[in-house]
């Protein structure tokens, strides 16, 4: 299957947007500029649980 930059992105809840692995919006719009049009195909997955740089949310009903 082709995907764009032939890699898996991270669908998880992570914050770190520095990651090579994020997806954000100036992703979206290459990948639409790569395929021409909407609805790129875009591999993603979780990859929270083996990741050593995965930042959990902070949750935002926790106190202190």
């Amino acid at each position: 299957m082709i995907c764009f930059r032939d890699m898996t992105f991270c669908n998880s809840d992570c914050t770190r947007a520095a990651c090579r692995r994020h997806f954000g919006a100036d992703d979206q719009a290459a990948a639409e500029k790569w395929w021409g049009k909407p609805g790129a195909p875009v591999a993603f997955s979780d990859f929270s649980e083996d990741c050593p740089d995965y930042t959990r949310p902070k949750d935002a009903s926790a106190s202190g």
